[in-house]
């Protein structure tokens, strides 16, 4: 915020949201955070999770060309997508935005602008839980200040969330159709390779593939809760009630 020579720089948003504040204007406008508190690096890996190489090459090649989204409800691995997408890319910022009202929002995108601008190179941004809701009003313009800064820098925008974006937003970030991923569930093939990757005897596993999906529909947050039981069982024999199991 503060420049050289003592000479104070806010950026426009923010100032007008400054003078609504001091002038009894709302309590929900953009506060100021700081790209440190705003900008994370980006989270570990699990140390257990199925990888989906198709998927996520598809991911990768696409932010390659432009905006990128992926989406689904919740459990469903969208952020552990965008980081096996992001794969080795150096100067990497990571945004959370979960259970963020939309000033908090705001001045995080605010931040995240900051956080690029200060580079001067080539840098990914990682939206993780984007959901703008019904009216995406409130961070529209910190939203357009974010991509403005990323193609000042040719940098790359990956944004995960509940829902595909709506029309407004897509056109604010420029997302194309291409862009646009589903994170899926699991197929039960999927299940039986993963309970395989956990040491699962094979001959058990298509079963249990089959059961599995079965009483969790391939979610994959159910599904791993599923294989860490049977792991922490000992992977007993197959048995035809796991399609009355209540999933964790």
């Amino acid at each position: 915020i503060f420049d050289d020579e003592g000479v104070t720089a806010v950026p426009t948003a923010q100032l007008l949201d400054l003078m609504r504040q001091f002038s009894g204007g709302g309590d929900d406008g953009t506060r100021i955070i700081p790209a440190t508190r705003a900008v994370a690096a980006v989270p570990r890996s699990l140390s257990r999770r199925f990888p989906r190489l198709g998927l996520e090459t598809a991911i990768a090649q696409a932010l390659d060309r432009g905006p990128v989204q992926l989406h689904g409800s919740t459990g469903m691995g969208k952020t552990s997508l965008a980081v096996a997408a992001i794969g080795s890319r150096s100067d990497v910022g990571w945004i959370n935005l979960r259970d963020c009202p939309g000033g908090i929002g705001g001045a995080k995108l605010e931040a995240a602008a900051d956080f690029v601008v200060n580079r001067a190179t080539p840098c990914t941004v990682v939206l993780d839980d984007l959901d703008p809701g019904d009216d995406p009003r409130s961070i529209l313009l910190s939203l357009g200040h974010l991509v403005t800064a990323l193609e000042s820098v040719r940098g790359q925008l990956l944004m995960t969330g509940a829902q595909r974006l709506s029309q407004r937003i897509a056109q604010v970030v420029g997302l194309s159709e291409d862009g646009i991923f589903a994170a899926p569930a699991f197929t039960d093939s999927d299940i039986a390779a993963y309970f395989i990757s956990a040491g699962c005897d094979p001959a058990n596993a298509q079963i249990w593939g089959k059961l599995v999906y079965g009483s969790t529909s391939g979610h994959p947050q159910l599904v791993d809760a599923r294989l860490g039981a049977l792991q922490e069982a000992g992977w007993p024999q197959p048995d035809i009630t796991e399609l009355l199991a209540t999933p964790a």
